[in-house]
């Protein structure tokens, strides 16, 4: 039953998420492409540019910026993937990468204001993935993009060994500022875990707004 009800949820947030279409009947390729990719929300531009990045167990992530929060998401990745290829991914600093490994470089550049606070840009190509940002918060939902373009299978510790990433330009910033979804814990009890999961999904789709409805007539949750 809750696993039902985060499905609905999840469902009626993301497509609040997706860009409006228009009323032209013809579906481009680009469109198509987008489709069958699966990014949730839908970019603001997607294009395809061949070729694929072969993430495996030699992979390495790079920070080409310094700081706590670079170093907090680098982390995060890295950990995250390890569990996923079952075996350790290094994070290093731009110096201490290997000049011919395949790199997934985490950079934050505060001085592109096209992005915002929570834009960014990837780019995968065979040799490197980029992920860039002006703000941690959008450095963030590049991640987040990334996992999206990774086999389902890739969200189970263990999954797989290697998997091919296709080749891919796309930048991003969201529509609206607030994106966010209630709870209701009022009424229905929720575990802890249950909330964390549930809070990890929402990160998952970009939505940046947890409103938790502690109590009511009924009850306090806490």
């Amino acid at each position: 039953m809750r696993n039902r009800f985060i499905q609905w949820t999840l469902l009626i947030a993301a497509l609040g998420c997706l860009n409006a279409g228009g009323a032209n009947n013809e579906i481009s390729k680009e469109k198509v492409m987008k489709e069958e990719i699966s990014i949730i929300p839908q970019p603001m531009s997607l294009k395809n540019i061949g070729g694929a990045f072969t993430l495996d167990r030699s992979a390495v992530i790079q920070l080409d910026s310094s700081g706590e929060a670079i170093k907090t998401i680098g982390d995060w990745l890295g950990e995250w993937l390890s569990k996923t290829l079952g075996s350790q991914i290094p994070v290093l600093a731009a110096s201490g990468a290997p000049a011919d490994a395949k790199r997934i470089v985490l950079s934050l550049d505060s001085k592109n204001e096209t992005l915002g606070e929570e834009g960014y840009e990837l780019t995968v190509s065979p040799q490197t993935i980029q992920l860039q940002a002006s703000r941690p918060a959008g450095l963030f939902y590049a991640v987040q993009t990334l996992r999206q373009l990774l086999p389902p299978s890739f969200e189970k510790n263990g999954a797989a060994a290697s998997c091919a990433i296709p080749g891919v330009e796309i930048a991003d910033r969201p529509h609206y500022r607030w994106r966010g979804a209630l709870l209701d814990c009022a009424r229905h009890f929720m575990t802890k875990d249950f909330l964390l999961r549930y809070i990890d999904l929402l990160a998952y789709h970009k939505l940046n707004i947890f409103h938790l409805h502690l109590t009511d007539d009924q009850g306090w949750r806490i």
